[in-house]
């Protein structure tokens, strides 16, 4: 009799376990690449904008986000009209800082210098210009280096992207990624056992009190 009596409270324990080990997980914070992105972010590349390669006015719009350098001016390497398109600070020593005008979970940027590889840092603040996220990073050899970070405890609201390197060339950007928030959906199957977790606990609770009632 009795472990007929503990059948159904030990049901609903392990219902309610399985349901919680369904529910969705919340991702770590922390750094990111290309392939981390849902696919549905917006990638701003500074394509066909035909800027003169010296001498364009910062602060600049693209996207909906607001960017500025150290010294309010930006330089534009069309290089090709395409993929190769890129903007950079005007100083050595120079940064960008990037405002994103709605916060943003997960962001990412391609960073490099023109002619040669050398040191960066990327910091992403939250909407508050609290720091989130800071990491010292070297470019790809005559390339570009992706840094990218995911918020779980607030949304980014600034990056910032600076030369560590005393160099003749400057920082460039190129690929600027961000998306919102993203929601969750619970799968059938994981709602259902959530359920009968649930009602497994009624159960017990119910047949609980009537023995107490019968005493």
């Amino acid at each position: 009799m009795w472990i007929q009596n503990l059948r159904t409270p030990l049901v609903g324990v392990v219902l309610f376990g399985m349901a919680l080990v369904e529910l969705p997980r919340t991702a770590a914070a922390g750094q990111i690449g290309v392939g981390d992105f849902s696919g549905s972010e917006t990638v701003t590349t500074f394509d066909g904008l035909f800027l003169p390669v010296f001498g364009n006015p910062a602060p600049v719009e693209f996207d909906g986000n607001t960017y500025n350098t150290n010294d309010n001016v930006f330089r534009y390497s069309p290089f090709d009209v395409g993929p190769d398109e890129k903007i950079g600070t005007n100083t050595n020593f120079g940064f960008f800082d990037i405002e994103l005008g709605e916060g943003a979970q997960r962001a990412g940027i391609e960073v490099g210098f023109l002619f040669e590889e050398d040191s960066f840092s990327v910091e992403f603040f939250d909407l508050f210009d609290n720091s989130l996220f800071f990491i010292n990073e070297t470019s790809a050899p005559f390339g570009f280096t992706f840094v990218g970070f995911e918020a779980v405890a607030g949304l980014i609201g600034r990056v910032r992207v600076t030369d560590t390197s005393d160099n003749v060339s400057v920082i460039a950007i190129d690929n600027f990624r961000f998306e919102g928030p993203t929601t969750s959906v619970h799968e059938p199957a994981s709602l259902a056992l959530f359920g009968l977790g649930l009602l497994g606990f009624g159960a017990a609770k119910l047949r609980s009190r009537r023995k107490v009632g019968s005493v």
